[in-house]
């Protein structure tokens, strides 16, 4: 009977459990892939969807990953929630955006401000908290329109450029959670990967043939057309790169971080995974040294007021290839060379970024108001109410050790030297 009476409780409990939310069948349902917000003309918002649209291939497939199976919405309004209403209407299906994989702030609308962000994507029940925030080298529509047949969407081939250029230690992802907790925590502030548009590659012009047939054995007209795979170009897409770095100050975009910077910012959040640095000896012969392991922390100390923020690099690596002159090989003394060189790269990079960042920019960004008030909270409580005046005095320096741990076959014979 007991028993019997836990097993009403559960029934009972697990219906009041049940959602509430409105129902649609799925082909009346628009799935958003990417989300752009740019500013508009009056103050409005423009928003601007890529929308899941499989185009089968025939009757035996549903999608043809030779096309874009995307459709793109575009509305404006004078809030957000009021442009997406009126996609809604555009298009005429509900608008689902719970399987939405990016969305890209536009250059103009980043620095008028993003604070109205927040107050959609953070009140919306069907947003994602995990989807990656980019910012856009001009307008955001243009990105998420973007001719990209590669895979079966545009969207899911933005986002895996996003993910391998963090792998390769180009950027530091901004999840929007993360994103939202480090403007709500840091004044505003934080750090975003740019998404640039850089056009088509060039195509060479194939030989005009001019509809020339050729001549069979008997020198009689053949009909047969040219090789097709020398004649015809191949058609190009839409290309970006992600390998900047925008920097954010009260809500708004106040700067971009170059390459060198960007990966810089890797090293200080320790989120670098692995990375290949181009290293030089002192006779100017290049070697590839890929990271494979690092880890990396960044710490206060204090002389007196004086605080100077220290960055300490442990870092395993191999030797990928090395460029020597035909007959010389690589010693003990070229790895240690090389190893310097990467090491000096890294203090480069990460000193660009913070001084960028940080010193010239006054910039919120690596924690470091809670790094102080954790080694010093006395000095914190002096401090704190006017930090933002005191960035500009911080100093800082880098310890930065790499271990040659793996040698490829190419450093350990002889390589032609490329000229």
């Amino acid at each position: 009977m007991k028993k019997f009476a836990i097993f009403i409780a559960a029934v009972f409990m697990s219906l009041s459990l049940t959602s509430c939310f409105e129902s649609h069948q799925l082909n009346e349902t628009a799935i958003v892939q990417a989300i752009a917000v740019d500013l508009a003309e009056n103050g409005q918002y423009e928003v601007t969807m890529q929308i899941y649209a499989p185009k089968g291939g025939g009757s035996t497939t549903a999608i043809d990953t030779s096309n874009n199976n995307a459709n793109i919405v575009s509305a404006k309004g004078k809030t957000i929630s009021e442009a997406m209403i009126h996609a809604t209407a555009l298009q005429g299906e509900y608008i689902f955006a719970g399987h939405n994989r990016l969305l890209i702030l536009g250059e103009e609308f980043a620095k008028q401000g993003v604070e109205n962000v927040f107050s959609y994507f953070d009140r919306n029940h069907l947003t994602r908290q995990n989807i990656d925030v980019l910012v856009s080298k001009g307008k955001a529509k243009d990105i998420v329109a973007l001719n990209i047949d590669q895979g079966i969407l545009a969207a899911e081939t933005l986002e895996k450029t996003v993910e391998n250029c963090e792998t390769n230690g180009y950027i530091t992802r901004a999840p929007y959670y993360q994103f939202s907790r480090d403007m709500f925590l840091y004044y505003g502030c934080a750090a975003v990967p740019v998404i640039e548009k850089i056009g088509k590659p060039e195509q060479s012009q194939p030989e005009q043939k001019g509809g020339e047939q050729s001549q069979g054995k008997d020198g009689e007209e053949s009909g047969r057309q040219e090789d097709a795979a020398t004649d015809t170009p191949i058609d190009s897409v839409d290309v970006v790169k992600v390998e900047k770095t925008a920097v954010f100050k009260d809500y708004k975009l106040i700067d971009t971080l170059d390459q060198e910077q960007s990966r810089g910012v890797t090293f200080l959040s320790d989120s670098i995974k692995n990375t290949t640095l181009v290293a030089q000896d002192s006779e100017g012969h290049y070697a590839s040294v890929h990271i494979y392991e690092c880890d990396s922390k960044l710490s206060p100390k204090f002389d007196g007021d004086q605080i100077t923020f220290v960055l300490k690099v442990r870092a395993k690596a191999s030797i990928d290839e090395v460029l020597l002159p035909r007959g010389e090989t690589t010693g003990a003394e070229d790895l240690e060379e090389f190893a310097d060189s990467a090491e000096q790269s890294i203090a480069a990079d990460c000193t660009g970024a913070f001084n960028r960042a940080v010193k010239t920019d006054g910039s919120h960004l690596f924690s470091l108001g809670d790094m102080i008030h954790k080694k010093n909270p006395e000095l914190w409580k002096q401090i704190s109410e006017d930090f933002s005046d005191h960035l500009s005095e911080l100093s800082f320096k880098t310890d930065v050790e790499i271990e040659i741990t793996r040698l490829s076959i190419e450093a350990n014979q002889s390589v032609t030297k490329l000229k």
